[in-house]
């Protein structure tokens, strides 16, 4: 098991509230973001909105039949990939940026202090202090190295919202859009499209960063709807749901955006909108 995210989060911002964070993002140094179209670059491919979408992180079986598909680079030989570009897919590169994991190869390489609580549901996971980030993130870049390495075409990463939940550390809101800037300028230089998962209410900000977004357990409240000014600015819209309930709505999904029923162990199987399975 790769991953495990949350289950329904409501968005209640208040307007006043809203404009207090836009204020702080916008005085952010070295801030490269704040509105569409701030980046540009004709060497990045970008996947197209309403395209078909799995996500496959337990282990690669090469049972993919979608348009677009997120994996763990781990998982995946440079072949692999190769062998799904020749066929029209579009490969994501899976790498969690936001909580240290104890299983992967450059786990003993972060420094303890950066260390932090243990992420829900996920043994052997913990938040990362993006408050320090400068401490690693050389080896966030080794990571989007690899997976520009091995021939994906985007990068998928994951909790980059640790400023909104108990981490253990003080991360302010500011330090959490500094840290996606400076991710989302690494996967460029490497030729990669970036991806914003989750964390809303930064959106207005960093637009101008992403290429796509790949959200979860947005229908369940309101949050899908907020996530039209990403499709508004011609970007693709990936959605994970995990209960039923909340995956029967996607019949009123917008054009543009893609939801799809997966289980919590993000394995191969996978529903889309249309109710067709596929084990």
């Amino acid at each position: 098991m790769r991953l495990t995210r949350y289950f329904t989060f409501v968005i209640a911002i208040l307007s006043t509230a809203g404009c207090a964070l836009g204020a702080r993002l916008a005085s952010i140094p070295g801030s490269t973001s704040g509105g569409a179209g701030t980046f540009q670059d004709s060497q990045i491919k970008r996947p197209k909105p309403g395209s078909s979408f799995q996500i496959e992180l337990a282990s690669y079986t090469g049972n993919v039949a979608a348009q677009v598909v997120d994996l763990d680079p781990e998982d995946v030989t440079s072949d692999q990939i190769r062998e799904l570009r020749a066929r029209g897919v579009y490969p994501v590169c899976y790498v969690n940026v936001g909580a240290w994991e104890d299983w992967r190869a450059d786990a003993d390489l972060f420094p303890k202090e950066a260390i932090g609580k243990g992420y829900p549901n996920l043994p052997g996971a913990h938040w990362l202090n993006v408050g320090k980030q400068n401490e690693f993130f050389h080896l966030m870049e080794s990571r989007i190295k690899v997976c520009a390495d091995k021939g994906f075409l985007g990068v998928d990463a994951d909790n980059v919202d640790g400023w909104k939940h108990d981490t253990g550390f003080r991360i302010t809101d500011q330090e959490e859009a500094r840290y996606i800037e400076r991710l989302s300028a690494t996967a460029h230089n490497q030729g990669l499209a970036f991806s914003l998962r989750n964390n809303l209410e930064q959106i207005d900000h960093l637009i101008g960063n992403i290429d796509m977004a790949i959200v979860e357990d947005c229908h369940g409240g309101e949050a899908c709807k907020h996530w039209s000014t990403v499709l508004g600015d011609g970007k693709a819209v990936f959605v994970i749901e995990y209960s039923d309930e909340s995956f029967a709505q996607c019949k009123d999904d917008p054009p543009g955006m893609t939801t799809i029923r997966k289980t919590m162990k993000l394995d191969s199987w996978i529903k889309d909108c249309s109710g067709k399975e596929q084990p």
